[in-house]
């Protein structure tokens, strides 16, 4: 059995692992449609490879390839999307290696195959510690994002920074609208969303009567009495971005999902503010983090 069958193979059963514990990576490697049918597509995959089948090595490497094509095309960082994506070309390389070679066996492998056989064991070792510290770690963020719930009050140039109960205090005190929106690190276009649609004038002075909110949903640091994964577990956030746009006791007149350029949001703004009665019944208040 080759080295690059058996790299695949265990790859494909730790993406399966961290698909089951980390459900919205799903999104990010090429499984959409379903989950459980992309890690049941895992393991039989494997299991090929480990029994030595020709055909598995051509399957793994256009998995291996999909996979790598998902997590580009997605724009999804951080470290866990790291890992699976070096596993996916390491993979993807070891597999093409190999079912393109010469059929015809040699005494022992050359300088160069030795040389890359030990620089892919390298990756491999590099990759199967990366995903097994990155579905234990879950939100550990490395990257510019906020740390907890936090709210931007709006200035002429640049929005300012604190947390989510300060802003329902604010919002009561001074009868504002809420928006809110629910990001996490590794979120490609909540990436976008902060270096284009919250830095775009129009959208920072269309903001200046309301208290806008930016919240890692993946944090479990607790601010102002709010953790962000509980806020967006209470709200039923399934994607991200998500915005909302919420009246000053938490109750939710609107919410929309995915990336909003400057002027859907201001549409969006525009559209909802102007018949903010029919609050949603559904949402109220969080319950403050424990």
């Amino acid at each position: 059995m080759s080295f690059g069958a058996i790299f695949t193979a265990l790859y494909f059963l730790l993406v399966a692992a961290v698909l089951t514990f980390s459900p919205i990576v799903t999104t990010h490697v090429g499984f959409q449609v379903s989950r459980w049918g992309g890690i049941a597509l895992l393991f039989f995959m494997a299991l090929a490879l480990f029994g030595n089948r020709v055909w598995a090595r051509w399957c793994g490497l256009l998995l291996s390839i999909a996979i790598a094509s998902g997590v580009l095309l997605s724009g999804a960082e951080g470290p866990i999307m790291l890992t699976v994506l070096m596993g996916a070309i390491v993979g993807a390389v070891l597999l093409l290696f190999q079912t393109g070679g010469s059929s015809t066996q040699r005494s022992g492998p050359g300088p160069i195959t030795t040389g890359l056989m030990l620089a892919s064991g390298a990756s491999a070792s590099i990759v199967v510690v990366g995903l097994l510290f990155a579905s234990q770690s879950g939100s550990a963020i490395a990257s510019p994002q906020p740390t907890g719930d936090e709210v931007m009050r709006v200035s002429r140039t640049r929005v300012e920074w604190t947390d989510f109960g300060a802003a329902l205090q604010l919002g009561e005190q001074d009868d504002l609208p809420i928006l809110v929106s629910f990001e996490t690190p590794w979120c490609g276009y909540c990436k976008k969303m902060n270096q284009v649609t919250w830095r775009d004038q129009q959208v920072i002075d269309r903001l200046g009567g309301i208290i806008a909110v930016r919240i890692n949903a993946e944090s479990a640091e607790e601010a102002g009495g709010y953790r962000g994964v509980d806020v967006a577990r209470r709200y039923k956030v399934q994607g991200y971005p998500t915005v909302m746009l919420m009246r000053a006791d938490g109750r939710v007149i609107s919410r929309t999902s995915g990336y909003l350029a400057p002027s859907r949001l201001l549409s969006w703004l525009d559209g909802q503010l102007g018949r903010r009665a029919p609050a949603s019944s559904v949402s109220t208040i969080p319950v403050s983090g424990s």
